[in-house]
């Protein structure tokens, strides 16, 4: 109509027709509804020609795909349940496999609201009962129907058969008013279109008659019959770790870029603020007993006369033989379960995306019939320095970390004074972010020798507390940490038979008094919490599914992971005569001259064959991960 190519060449289009029963009906790039049915929307495309059969036989088509598939028909491009970092809808083109040109993936299935609109112009009574079948799935809100309704299994909660994508595209609501306007008004921008003098030219091209024979050369070859999506979820990020199963535990980092938290299954890690290490780790895959722990201690006389020894809810550092312990996986945080008789204990820690915290959230639950007394108590060494000044001379730079405790927060504050006029200092808090009516009392402890008495191990602390200080609210009281500081926060409770207590314990660090000050301010209020727990769980999907990272990648990333935070037991290295010198060949000296320090871990993929380019592009997605 333009006149950039001759008319003539429309006979020479390569067009794809393939056979449905006695009609004929042309293949599209991805099988969609919009491919066949847009131009319908402005052309008066008239019965019995090329263009009108092939929509009523894609029409056809997409309706008994729906049908195996038990939804509603109308596959067309849309948005689906899947959002980038900022949290925007993804658009990918969708379409029924056998209409398709294209590879379709056999796991997507998205049905569109908008393409049952453009239908209504050539089977308006099947399109009026699909808007049907449509809301009673809960696709029309407010503003009429929603962009697309997502059964995709990969792309499902917990549970779910449906994901409803909530959201509105300006031209796939015009299409449908523009196609709900040629039906009910008898066609007007159909006839606006071909009023228009160029189309009007050419119009006679509409008219082509459907070909009597379709040549074997087209017909698409004989697939599989239709099969139904599997109403499940694909292998999911969730991961059950039982703690103790295997020698070396899997190690889950939570991380906003720049707070970082190690953890593994058996409780231990570490929590980092960049470079420095907030709690004190080392490098013992063996004992694996340093971190931030909590433990439990009854006070109950049933259970023996007097407070009982502390024990941990994790399996390390201070197991219950009485206890049965395990952990869960998810991507953004991890859950650790301890159950006694009498008692659940679960926790759950994640790291805020906006701010620099971790939380530690409790729930204790009573099995029995009568009300529990218990001490829950969180406790952690605190270093503030880089983990390798720490363990290169922990008592030095013990002598640089003071203590408060601020009254008006419940909290406690760390504090690492700086040695030279160009370090900074960096500061740290721990405090209950959110309680339970069911507190009875709170105390502190950050004198380590008294936590743990002389030459104990974590596994038998002796959890000696002080009363809290006297006063204001608005003022910060200094505490002795002896010679070696610790953070150690306890809380008593009476939990009511078969009630629960749900208490949330933060850590936080800057190296700006004021932005603490704030952070603290910001997360006493439960809703904060709330809104970072949700907003973690949302980033850290978005970002898997940004990598690419498949769920048996995930896991395989976090069994890496523990080869490279640990030191691990290896082959001894092959000794070499080099000049008459012998020589490691995994010397670290031999990688300077790449310009490769050595410092940090290195990973060597060594891919011979072609078959080798997966695993190559599965590390490249953890490297980015990492």
């Amino acid at each position: 109509a333009k006149g950039d190519v001759p008319v003539s060449h429309w006979a020479s289009l390569g067009r794809l027709f393939y056979a449905v029963g006695a009609d004929a009906g042309l293949r599209s790039w991805s099988g969609s509804m919009f491919e066949y049915l847009m131009p319908t929307l402005v052309l008066d495309e008239p019965h019995g020609s090329v263009l009108c059969q092939a929509c009523h036989a894609a029409l056809r088509e997409q309706i008994d795909f729906a049908q195996v598939q038990n939804v509603p028909w109308g596959i067309s491009e849309s948005a689906y349940a899947g959002s980038d970092y900022t949290l925007a809808y993804q658009y990918a083109p969708q379409g029924v496999p056998r209409l398709a040109l294209r590879r379709t993936p056999i796991d997507e299935l998205v049905i569109a609201p908008y393409a049952t609109a453009l239908a209504a112009q050539i089977a308006p009574h099947r399109a009026s009962a699909n808007f049907a079948a449509l809301e009673k799935l809960a696709a029309r809100a407010r503003y009429g129907f929603i962009e697309a309704l997502d059964f995709s299994p990969a792309r499902q909660a917990d549970g779910e058969l449906v994901t409803p994508v909530s959201t509105f595209m300006s031209h796939h609501q015009g299409m449908s008013i523009v196609a709900l306007a040629n039906v009910l008004l008898g066609g007007p921008a159909q006839r606006w279109g071909m009023a228009n003098a160029p189309i009007e030219a050419v119009a006679s091209l509409l008219h082509e008659r459907v070909p009597r024979e379709v040549s074997m050369l087209y017909v698409p070859p004989s697939g599989p019959p239709l099969q139904p999506l599997e109403r499940r979820r694909a292998p999911g990020l969730l991961r059950d770790v039982l703690p103790g199963s295997t020698a070396l535990q899997p190690t889950h980092v939570l991380s906003n870029g720049r707070y970082s938290v190690s953890l593994r299954a058996n409780g231990a890690g570490w929590s980092r603020w960049g470079q420095a290490g907030i709690t004190r780790w080392r490098d013992d895959a063996l004992r694996d007993a340093y971190g931030s722990f909590f433990y439990l201690r009854w006070l109950d006389p049933a259970r023996g006369t007097g407070p009982q020894r502390p024990v941990s809810i994790t399996q390390h550092p201070a197991p219950d033989p009485a206890a049965h312990y395990r952990s869960v996986y998810h991507t953004d945080r991890v859950c650790f379960d301890a159950t006694w008789s009498e008692l659940e204990a679960h926790i759950t820690v994640w790291v805020s995306p906006e701010d620099d915290i971790e939380f530690r959230q409790v729930e204790l639950r009573n099995l029995s019939d009568q009300s529990i007394d218990l001490e829950l108590m969180s406790a952690f060494d605190v270093t503030l320095s880089d983990p390798r000044a720490d363990e290169a001379h922990p008592a030095f730079t013990n002598l640089f970390v003071r203590a408060q405790w601020q009254a008006g927060h419940q909290a406690l504050l760390f504090e690492r004074k700086p040695r030279l006029p160009t370090e900074q200092g960096l500061q740290a808090a721990h405090f209950l972010a959110a309680s339970d009516p069911q507190v009875q009392g709170v105390r502190v402890q950050t004198d380590r020798q008294r936590w743990l008495g002389r030459n104990q191990s974590a596994s038998q602390a002796l959890a000696s507390f002080d009363a809290l200080p006297q006063a204001s609210s608005d003022q910060a009281v200094e505490l002795d940490t002896g010679l070696d500081p610790v953070c150690a926060l306890s809380v008593q409770l009476r939990i009511a038979p078969h009630g629960k207590a749900r208490l949330t314990f933060a850590t936080a660090a800057s190296d700006n008094g004021g932005t603490l000050r704030a952070v603290i301010d910001k997360y006493v209020q439960p809703s904060h919490i709330e809104r970072a727990s949700l907003m973690s769980a949302t980033l850290s999907s978005i970002r898997l599914r940004a990598l690419r990272i498949s769920a048996e990648n995930f896991a395989a990333i976090q069994t890496l992971t523990t080869a490279l935070v640990f030191s691990l037991t290896r082959a001894q290295a092959e000794v070499v005569l080099l000049n008459g010198a012998a020589i490691e060949v995994c010397d670290r000296r031999l990688l300077w001259r790449f310009g490769i320090s050595g410092d940090h871990p290195i990973v060597l993929v060594s891919a011979g064959v072609m078959q080798g380019q997966g695993l190559l592009r599965s590390l490249a997605q953890a490297l980015s991960l990492w």
